[in-house]
Order: structure tokens, then sequence, then C-alpha cells
């Protein structure tokens, strides 16, 4: 066991009960996160309330689950309706079909988000005659609706969206550096199915604006909010590094300045990119990976041999990546983050990234992402393999990725150590737990 402690506060004494409770993971990353400033060995955090979800103190800003109507959306028109006994829980829910520009339900009235970290939007969905190539958009607007902006995509058949006639829930966080969180922002549900029988049925739609939990240089914690009153937590310096809890390990990485690397090229509309003709289309360096068209397998990078990941809980991909100036992504192009764990024989879609998109605005543009994979998700194995896959519209459609990095991280393990009462006079923060990682 490493001598590293946690010391968290606890209001209930069954958080600290279950070790695995999500409850403590945003504590154990704020740990990370100072521990890497200060080698602080203890640090005591308050718990506030309401309780923090995600590192978050959530509010919610909007809630509807269609029983009385639209609620804060607006339906689109002719491709959208109220339905009933096809819900969560209830008795009705919104329908979207089709890939017209009615296929939407749009919160009818802008909202301030301006003073908070984050926002979250948690919902139900269902299909109904969805094939492959369909799909529906959560889609966001900072400006009251005049642009609009993907955030994810549910394509039928991907991890997200299997099959028809199964409910889902999905929890979708937008944070301030990758949104402008504006006095202006918006929500809509659209469908981009291709015919007036493919239909997605929404139901239980949360929005919420959240303040995080932020580490001062000092390492102390304060709460960006004025509604619950902040303690600075105590840290406790070790006079030498200790080893770290639950880091990031390496396993791979290619910039693919000698070829390929430990991926294997398709045939015909994948290859090497080599800097020339002052076209720079490499992150570091003079070469990148090049793919185009949407030929399948031709137009994919496949990492060429198993990656033994069973060990880890998490896997974080990440690339830079660019589409081509003058031969480049168009409207509805894409490129695919795709994962394997049978060595090849079957993919899911990780992460789409669609041009037009916040993730692939432009061309010419650099671009650098991180893609966060999580084992209870994926199923990672010793036979896992991930790839890159163009599903753009021809041979002039390019994208060049470079620097990629695999990386693996275990769960980070706690052991209760003890517990007592705190007597504190600056909050109502109540008993207190002490854990050790393990």
């Amino acid at each position: 066991m490493r001598s590293l402690y946690h010391d968290l506060i606890c209001t209930a004494s069954a958080h600290a009960d279950n070790p695995d409770n999500p409850i403590l993971e945003p504590y154990l990353r704020e740990w990370e996160r100072v521990y890497e400033k200060t080698n602080a060995l203890c640090v005591s955090i308050p718990f506030p309330e309401p309780v923090i979800d995600d590192g978050y103190e959530w509010t919610v800003v909007t809630s509807d689950d269609f029983q009385m109507g639209y609620g804060n959306f607006d339906d689109g028109g002719d491709d959208t309706k109220l339905v009933p006994n096809y819900e969560d829980a209830d008795n009705q829910a919104a329908l979207i079909r089709d890939g017209s520009s009615s296929s939407t339900i749009t919160h009818s009235a802008s909202h301030d988000v301006s003073s908070f970290d984050a926002l979250r939007v948690k919902f139900w969905y269902k299909g109904n005659n969805m094939k492959v190539g369909d799909s529906f958009v959560l889609e966001y607007s900072s400006d009251q609706g005049s642009s609009w902006f993907v955030v994810k995509i549910y394509d039928f058949g991907s991890e997200t969206f299997v099959e028809n006639s199964v409910g889902y829930q999905d929890r979708v966080i937008l944070t301030s550096s990758d949104y402008a969180l504006t006095s202006g922002v918006k929500f809509r549900f659209r469908n981009q199915a291709d015919g007036n029988h493919n239909e997605v049925y929404i139901d239980d739609v949360e929005f919420s604006a959240g303040r995080a939990i932020a580490w001062s240089p000092s390492g102390t914690a304060s709460l960006r909010s004025n509604m619950v009153p902040a303690r600075s937590p105590t840290a406790y310096v070790a006079s030498s590094p200790a080893p770290t809890a639950a880091m990031w390990t390496t396993i791979s990485f290619d910039d693919f300045e000698n070829g390929p690397g430990n991926f294997v090229e398709g045939k015909g509309d994948a290859g090497i990119y080599r800097y020339s003709d002052g076209q720079h289309y490499a992150k570091s360096g003079k070469q990148s990976i090049q793919i185009r068209d949407n030929s399948g397998a031709a137009s994919s990078f496949t990492y060429g041999s198993d990656i033994s990941l069973s060990g880890y809980e998490e896997v974080l991909v990440s690339f830079w990546y660019k589409g081509d100036e003058s031969r480049g992504f168009d409207t509805s192009d894409s490129f695919v983050l795709e994962f394997s764990s049978d060595s090849g024989a079957n993919w899911v879609i990780v992460k789409r990234f669609v041009f037009g998109s916040k993730d692939f605005a432009a061309n010419n543009v650099d671009y650098e992402t991180g893609v966060h994979m999580f084992k209870s998700e994926y199923g990672f194995t010793d036979k896992s393999r991930f790839r890159f896959r163009s599903d753009a519209g021809g041979d002039s459609d390019n994208v060049y990725i470079d620097d990629v990095e695999i990386a693996g991280k275990n769960k980070t393990r706690l052991r209760k150590l003890d517990h007592g009462a705190r007597d504190d006079p600056d909050g109502p923060y109540g008993e207190y737990f002490a854990f050790a990682i393990i």
C-alpha cells in the first residue's frame, strides 16, 4: 500500500462505506492535480451541499418530461410531435423524424450561463425504424440560435445507439474551455435520418449549469460560487516526492517520421504524407498519416498488433489533425476513431469528427484532442486495437493525423482508514473519513 492519504469530508457514512461510489471520483481527480503541484500527501477537502457531481455543483436550468406539452422547447414543425406510450417512465415523449429543417426540438428561450464553468444535458432516447447511416445530434448555440454547433452525434449502430426499441440515457458535459458560455445559450435535438419512418423519441431532458471546485497555487480549494461557504483544505507537503497514484502510462506514441510505426496503412486511400511545396500537414517533424474518401479499410490506418489493455480501467487516445487547405473536407464529411476488442474482427466508433462541428470547424486549421474511454463501456481486452478511418465523399477529401499517443490508467482504489466527528465552526461539514490510495 502506498503511503498516500486522502482526507475526504462526507455528509453521510454511506458515501465512505462504498469506496467505489462515484461521489468520491471528483475528489480523487482534484487530489491528483494538487499532488502534482505540491507533493501533498494528505489533502482535506470540504464536502459542500448540494452534492457535487462530476466535480461541479449543478444548478438545474430547465427540466422537461413533455407530459404537459413541449415545456421549455419549441417543436420544429411537420417532422416533430408529441407521442404517447413511447416514453421512459411516464406517458409522453417528443418525436423527431426524417432529416428536414423541421426535424428538431429547440429551446424556446435563451439562457444566461455566463457565470458558470460547465453545462450538462441529461436525457433519455429510443429509436424506431432507424437504420445504419441514420443519426440524430445534440447541438449548441451561444448566440440565441443564430448559429449551431454539433456537440455529439448519435450514429445508429454505434455504441451510443446500438438498436431500435431500446431506451438509452446519456449525460453530456460542456466546459467553458471548449464552449462559449454566454447569456444567449440554447440547445436543440435534430434528427438527420432520410425518411418520415425513421424516428427518435426524446424524453426527460434536464439542462443544468455547474460551478467547479478550483485549486489555488497554494494547494487550497475553493468553490467558484457564493452559494456555499468555502473552506480551505489543509495540505501536508512531503519532504521528498512520493509515488503518485493512478497516473497515466504511455502505451505507444507515433509521430510517423520513420513510416507508419505501430500502424498499418490501408491500400489506396491512406498513406504517409511528407511535407512538400510549402504545405505543412504535420504536428511535429515533416510527416503524418493521410486518409481520404470512404473506402472502408482502404481509407484507414489501423494499429497493426494487439494491445494488452485488460489491466487498465481508462484509456486516453490523443492526436493532432488537420484538413487539407485546397482538398479538404466538406459539409457532411467526417472521420472516425474506432476501437476493436477482438483483434480487428469487429469495430465500434469511439468518436466521429464531423466537418463543420466544434471539433472540426474548418480546413487548414490545427486541432488537437484527447478521446477518453472507460473499460466499463468498451470492455478492454488483450486483443485491443484502434484505427482512424475516413468517411468523406471522395479522393479530394483529405485529412492528416499526427502525434498519436495511447495512454492507460488504472483505477484508484480506496481503503477506509479512519473516521470521526469534525467540529468545524466555519460550516456544516459533519463527519470526515480518511482513506489510503492503494
